[in-house]
């Protein structure tokens, strides 16, 4: 009998401690861990209300964990916001298959977000931007899955890494995005149905599915930055870009060139960008009102019939570094003419027969200039900083600038 008694005083001592050890709070109930944070265990809210918010402290406490089941509802569809300190998800804690929380909200870069990388429950939506929904694909990989809302203009964030299929599907008013650095890969039919779209493309981007821009390429304005990993894909894909900077100019890779084949017909000055190396015959002729033209330091090769595009321009500026070549610019048709600081070497005839060429500027880094530099051009005339060998050359030949 008195074993019986110490049984029955031992049972009801672990049911008050049970009792003790489970609160409830609101539409919660809780438990304090042994680290002095809180697991929800339960809730016990309103299922006609399809919005539920788990707050970031009960009890006074840091919520870090929701217990396993605690949202495997199938009766209705719900919208379940988390706080950004949650470091466990038990099992099912957010549903699974066709219990699944139909939409989970908490912040992009937070510590739930990276739980949920292991969850059950892969998908959500940043509360910094409610208007997409983003998947992890593994820890370390997160895709853009849907934009939820019609939009103009939209930012992806920094983070995402994968462009999933139909991601922008059907999305015509959408007029200007810009891809985070973060991205690496576009899947299929990924901006499918947009129209008129201008693409800002990050330069890391190591896959590009089939047909991963949708119907038409021509849909697609696509901008990124010459000489990257993105722009070699587009090219081995025939597909032209522009730079980032707004330049005026389209730059293709043709082989293993960048090649700046175009120039816009309204644009009066352009700043061809680093890394291109080329210059298509035909790139100039439509800008006929392209009066400054700034070249890159990259450039190698000019093809014949550029030079007679560039005839009636003002300057053309020779890039910090260049190698101007023997005859580089013979026969041009500009007035001015800007080599700076820091090329060391103009070779023989490099704008000999330029009729219109009226001012060359030099730099003090020049030596060794060949005779012939300004053959055949009778009104040009240097400028150079004083002392300079450039400015020696020039008075020497009695044509130094005023």
């Amino acid at each position: 009998m008195k074993r019986r008694f110490g049984w029955i005083l031992l049972l009801a001592a672990f049911l008050c401690l049970a009792a003790a050890a489970a609160e409830t709070e609101g539409d919660f109930n809780y438990e304090i861990l042994e680290n002095g944070t809180a697991i929800i265990t339960y809730w016990n809210g309103d299922e006609s209300n399809p919005q539920i918010t788990v707050p970031g402290t009960i009890g006074g406490v840091t919520v870090t964990a929701i217990d396993k089941d605690v949202f495997n509802i199938s009766k209705f569809k719900v919208e379940v916001t988390l706080p950004d300190t949650i470091t466990f998800l038990g099992d099912r804690a957010l549903g699974k298959g066709s219990t699944k929380v139909q939409v989970v909200r908490c912040g992009l870069n937070s510590t739930t977000a990276k739980t949920m990388a292991a969850s059950d429950n892969q998908y959500f939506y940043p509360t910094e931007r409610p208007e997409i929904q983003l998947c992890w694909e593994s820890e370390t990989t997160l895709g853009l899955q849907y934009v939820a809302v019609d939009m103009v203009t939209l930012e992806i964030p920094e983070g995402v890494t994968a462009i999933k299929a139909r991601a922008f599907a059907d999305m015509e008013s959408l007029a200007t995005l810009v891809l985070p650095d973060s991205v690496t890969r576009i899947e299929n039919n990924a901006f499918y149905g947009c129209h008129n779209l201008s693409l800002t493309l990050p330069d890391h981007i190591q896959t590009l599915e089939d047909q991963w821009y949708g119907t038409t390429i021509k849909n697609l304005n696509l901008i990124c930055t010459p000489g990257s990993e993105t722009a070699r894909l587009l090219d081995a894909a025939g597909i032209a870009y522009t730079a980032p900077v707004k330049t005026g100019v389209t730059i293709r890779w043709v082989g293993s060139v960048l090649t700046l084949t175009d120039v816009e017909p309204d644009q009066t000055e352009i700043v061809v960008p680093e890394g291109v190396a080329a210059i298509k015959a035909e790139a100039f002729r439509r800008a006929e009102a392209l009066r400054h033209v700034t070249l890159p330091s990259t450039l190698e090769t000019v093809e014949p019939g550029v030079r007679d595009t560039l005839d009636g321009f003002d300057s053309i500026r020779i890039p910090d570094g260049a190698d101007v070549e023997e005859q580089a610019f013979e026969g041009v048709g500009t007035n001015r003419v800007v080599i700076p600081e820091g090329v060391t070497t103009l070779d023989s005839a490099a704008f000999a027969a330029c009729p219109n060429l009226l001012l060359v500027e030099l730099p003090s880094s020049l030596h060794d200039l060949p005779d012939d530099l300004l053959s055949g051009s009778p009104f040009a005339k240097v400028r150079a900083p004083a002392g300079s060998e450039a400015y020696a050359w020039a008075e020497a030949k009695g044509i130094l600038a005023d």
